[in-house]
């Protein structure tokens, strides 16, 4: 089997120590399927990024390079990037991602990685007992994660991000917030797709543009 480079749009853990120009993010969730019938074990790109931390990156533009990811943590649910922009003058593009991941204009993430090692799993459809076999990534190397309008994988988002430091005011810490589509409306979609009316992406965009967002107040914080 010939691997290709593939793209793969995949929140963090909460972090409460970000400092300004940082932001906490989960760039991939394992379990789960994805749109393209694939999914990705744990440890994944573990060698990859003790070898090299990937680099973050504007909607995989290699051209467009904002910074790069300076610490992780993976367990067996997903894979948490915490990233650093660079200087906001001398990359101005940093400066308006950094401002749009605050403002929740941006909140989904997606990497560009190469895979190494792959294999065939099983995964659980909804109807009790019934399988499905899929690609499973077990090894690849991450070259960058990107900040993305839509994600592939489900379950990626922004978690976290210092917007600014201000003097005499706290930092304010962006929250996570939960997506809810209507369960009759999705069941509508998925019975359009099963018979052929609608392709797997006008059936995820009409869920993305029905969802409603149900977000956290942001929470003060000052620095200790």
């Amino acid at each position: 089997m010939t691997l290709k480079y593939q793209h793969r749009q995949v929140p963090v853990s909460q972090y409460r120590s970000l400092s300004e120009h940082q932001f906490a993010a989960v760039v991939m969730t394992y379990g789960t399927v994805d749109d393209y019938e694939t999914t990705f074990l744990p440890g994944v790109f573990n060698e990859s990024m003790k070898a090299r931390m990937p680099r973050v990156v504007w909607a995989h533009d290699w051209s467009e390079p904002l910074g790069r990811y300076i610490s992780y943590e993976d367990d067996k649910n997903g894979l948490t990037l915490v990233g650093e922009f660079d200087d906001f003058d001398a990359v101005p593009r940093a400066r308006q991602a950094h401002h749009q991941l605050g403002s929740g204009t941006i909140d989904q993430f997606s990497v560009g990685f190469m895979p190494e090692e792959v294999t065939q799993v099983d995964m659980p459809l909804g109807k009790k007992g019934q399988t499905k076999s899929v690609m499973a990534f077990v090894r690849g190397r991450l070259d960058e994660a990107s900040l993305v309008l839509v994600g592939a994988v489900p379950g990626t988002e922004l978690l976290s991000v210092r917007i600014g430091q201000h003097p005499g005011r706290p930092h304010i810490l962006v929250q996570a917030r939960q997506n809810v589509v209507d369960v009759d409306l999705a069941a509508g979609v998925l019975l359009d797709l099963q018979t052929g009316k609608v392709d797997i992406a006008d059936a995820l965009m009409t869920l993305k543009n029905s969802a409603t967002a149900a977000p956290t107040a942001p929470t003060d914080e000052t620095d200790e």
